[in-house]
């Protein structure tokens, strides 16, 4: 029996001695690579780590780099077998334009070889934007390839400034272009690589109005630049001020305007956000345009002079006189100034119910046909255009828009409506007002007449006013209102596109646009 006991005792020690040499043996013979990667730390020109795929089979690596990433000085963190050596060295930089082949020998000088291949992403490409001008706010498409998957992987700019990514889908990107863009290249970065695209054409957008502060019973005179908006003046509560026009010149921003000083309204202008006002503040009086000849200033508008109201102009702050003597009530609503010639546009009548439409070229009258108030005035070479309205003056007048006196007729005046303000481009003229959809409803539509010919602005009965249009380059862009819920909205057209600029949080009367 102890015979037995001692057999066993024997062997299974030389049992335990060889698993455990066979154990020691494994070990000393291992030569596997965990892991290949290049990290930022010790590649300061990636954005982030990237990870090899090892095939332990095939004994090869696979590691993709980004398309613009140099593969001629790329640092590897390798991730070896215990107590096994490689060459080249973990760390020592290495030249992978072509497959590098690494050796790992274990500790008992066995040895394998794994091959390291190192693949460029293929280079994104911006084949085309739609549309390939425009402004703030604006979708743009842009189609190419080899886009990243994820809408973060995908980072657009306009000339140096960050778009928003709304949507991805195969080599397709709609992002919505920045406030603060400026003309130039459309750029496209991924994992730190950049290339760029077409140039967009980007057009900056001002728009005036007069934003309704409620709760503080207050009206607040105001610019929008490209979406952002800044208060021309402090407005105390229960108290409103008002613009009127705009014009830019140069970089210089003109805005007509009128302050409320607790009893009257004084009227003037802001230059570049600092008020100018025209009167002293003793008369009762307002201002509708402005517009800007060389070192002159114009300023259109009426004053009571004691016992009716009359128009009149202001030329650098100095009231010129217009010959209404004979009329009850008259009102200066525009004024341009056109080779050393002022023009001033005007209604005159019994307010408020019968109007007449008339302008003066350097104080003669040349009163226009029809039954409505004059909202614009211009002159090109030797023609003088003009626009109007028939909007308190019943269903019997249309829309009517004067070259040379000779009046054509944008409306049937079977409803009411509005032309406010014109452009032209060539031989073309670009009329943008309004007219009510259905008559008497009071729901007026933005309009935009090109050469007479009538477009819809706004689909469907949606309360609407187009106040202003600006050609381009062939770009046709309109601004105006909409009503929004309970209030009016800033919306603007770039061709085909419309943008609302503001939410309709609290309502804003628009008095006019320019772009530039």
């Amino acid at each position: 029996m102890l015979s037995f006991r001692i057999l066993s005792r024997f062997i299974l020690s030389i049992y335990l001695l060889s698993a455990f040499s066979c154990s020691e043996d494994e070990k000393r013979s291992q030569k596997i690579i965990i892991s290949f990667k290049f990290t930022k730390i010790e590649n300061e020109s990636l954005a982030s780590d990237i990870e090899g795929i090892v095939d332990e089979t095939a004994k090869a690596i696979t590691v993709v780099v980004p398309f613009n990433q140099s593969k001629t000085e790329l640092v590897p963190s390798i991730d070896v077998s215990p107590g096994s050596n490689i060459t080249p060295a973990n760390s020592e930089p290495q030249d992978f334009s072509n497959p590098v082949i690494y050796t790992i020998t274990a500790e008992d000088g066995s040895f394998v070889s794994y091959t390291v291949t190192v693949n460029s992403k293929p280079t994104p490409i911006i084949d085309s934007i739609d549309p390939s001008a425009g402004s703030f706010k604006m979708e743009v498409t842009i189609t190419g390839s080899n886009f990243s998957e994820d809408s973060n992987g995908n980072k657009i700019m306009f000339n140096g400034r960050e778009a928003e990514v709304l949507s991805v889908a195969e080599n397709k990107l709609i992002v919505k272009v920045p406030s603060d863009a400026s003309t130039g290249p459309v750029s496209l970065t991924i994992d730190g690589g950049t290339v760029n695209g077409p140039t967009f054409s980007y057009y900056d957008i001002y728009i005036i109005g007069d934003e309704h502060d409620e709760p503080n019973n207050r009206v607040i005179p105001k610019i929008w630049k490209n979406g952002v908006s800044t208060a021309l003046t402090e407005v105390p509560n229960n108290s409103n001020s008002m613009t009127s026009k705009i014009m830019i010149v140069n970089s210089d921003i003109y805005i007509a305007g009128n302050i409320w000083g607790g009893d009257r309204f004084t009227p003037g202008y802001w230059k570049n956000s600092i008020f100018n006002p025209v009167t002293d503040g003793s008369a009762v009086a307002t201002c509708s345009d402005i517009f800007v000849d060389g070192n002159d200033i114009y300023v259109s508008g009426i004053i009571h002079d004691g016992t009716k109201w009359s128009a009149t102009y202001w030329k650098n702050d100095v009231r010129v006189l217009l010959p209404t003597d004979e009329l009850d009530y008259s009102e200066a609503t525009s004024i341009t100034v056109a080779n050393g010639s002022v023009y001033v546009g005007a209604f005159v009548g019994d307010y408020p119910d019968t109007f007449f439409p008339l302008y003066w070229k350097d104080g003669q009258e040349n009163l226009l046909t029809g039954n409505a108030s004059v909202n614009d005035i211009q002159v090109t070479e030797t023609d003088v255009h003009v626009v109007g309205s028939n909007w308190w003056s019943g269903n019997s007048v249309p829309v009517t828009y004067w070259k040379n006196s000779s009046p054509q007729y944008l409306t049937t005046g079977a409803r009411p409506g509005g032309a406010v303000g014109m452009t032209f481009d060539g031989s073309d003229v670009y009329i943008a007002g309004f007219e009510e959809e259905v008559a008497n409803n009071f729901l007026p539509k933005a309009k935009l007449w090109k050469n007479g010919s009538e477009t819809s602005l706004i689909q469907g009965l949606q309360d609407s006013i187009a106040a202003g249009v600006m050609i381009l380059d062939g770009n046709v862009i309109v601004a105006g209102q909409i009503k929004n819920g309970q209030n009016y909205a800033i919306f603007y057209k770039f061709n085909d596109q419309i943008v609302m600029v503001t939410n309709g949080e609290s309502s804003i009367d628009v008095k006019g646009m320019v772009a530039k």
